[in-house]
């Protein structure tokens, strides 16, 4: 694989152009059992990301030829597929998921046939997608300074998901410079847990010698709004420039992460110290030079005062 910059993102185009050879999921009294499918699409751990096809009615071999993209993908990112039957009543089924690792789709992207896993199945048979999956590297204009933050983990966090099996949390970490509203990047959520692993690396935009930086950790809510599991301020001297790696207190909890500032390289300039003089500053040579292993005598023309 070719070397990418450092923390890249990607734009991903993707097509979901069919399934075939679905599980039938809504029984049937007359004629033979069908689904009602449509696909999700989304980055494993970012619920902001999903998309999903058309619902196809009444099918186990759906067509939907629909085109949607990513527009930021990271190398630690994981493209998420799952077929679901749609349902006027209750829960919609899982019909069956796949999962392409950011290694699977770079460089060459994707334009295949794959198979679906579905636990529930219990015929033997194997339903597939069709997909064409096509990322495109973003470039960004490089600053001058640059702050690269790793969020590795957390650990120790509050409940905020009760539960009577023991309660757990949906976490996942805001990192941004305060008063910079386009510095702010987030982690995916990492589900029912409250010793999350993260290990996700961005530039943060704007970053300026001098500058904080802000970690909040947030429990992820579908409907409700977030709740604050604990944040953290690091001024600019903890970190610049020499960098930061260890542990930072939550209040309950602690967060480890990686702080790398990257200054440009400065080119010393070479002084040539005889750079002053002028052929009007040569002179007759009153003197000669000899060579101490050869013995021979050189005559010279002229010199120079320096100084």
């Amino acid at each position: 694989m070719e070397s990418l910059p450092r923390a890249a993102k990607f734009r991903v185009k993707i097509s979901i152009i069919r399934a075939n050879n679905l599980r039938p999921a809504d029984l049937s009294l007359i004629g033979q059992s069908k689904s009602d499918p449509y696909c999700i699409c989304k980055l494993a751990g970012r619920p902001e990301t999903d998309v999903r096809t058309q619902t196809v009615m009444k099918t186990l071999d759906p067509t939907w030829k629909f085109e949607c993209e990513m527009p930021c993908m990271k190398a630690t990112d994981t493209l998420e597929f799952q077929v679901m039957d749609y349902d006027t009543i209750g829960s919609d089924d899982l019909l069956g998921n796949l999962e392409l690792t950011f290694d699977q789709i770079y460089p060459g992207g994707v334009d295949d046939t794959l198979e679906l896993s579905d636990p529930a199945r219990k015929d033997g048979k194997i339903a597939t997608l069709r997909l064409k999956v096509i990322p495109e590297l973003i470039e960004t204009p490089v600053p001058d300074t640059r702050c690269f933050v790793t969020v590795y983990k957390a650990e120790g966090l509050r409940s905020a998901d009760w539960s009577l099996f023991g309660g757990k949390s949906d976490p996942y970490c805001i990192v941004n410079i305060p008063g910079k509203k386009h510095s702010a990047w987030r982690t995916r959520v990492m589900f029912k847990e409250l010793n999350p692993t993260w290990d996700e690396e961005e530039d943060v935009i704007g970053y300026e010698p001098g500058d904080p930086l802000k970690f909040q950790v947030l429990d992820y809510d579908e409907k409700d709004d977030d709740d604050n599991l604990g944040q953290a301020l690091l001024q600019s001297s903890d970190f610049h420039p020499d960098g930061f790696e260890g542990e930072i207190s939550l209040g309950e909890g602690t967060l480890h992460v990686r702080i790398d500032i990257a200054v440009p390289e400065i080119d010393e300039e070479v002084i040539d110290p005889g750079g002053h003089v002028g052929p009007r500053d040569r002179e007759p040579a009153p003197f000669q030079m000899r060579s101490m292993d050869s013995g021979r005598t050189h005559r010279l023309g002229a010199y120079t005062r320096i100084g």
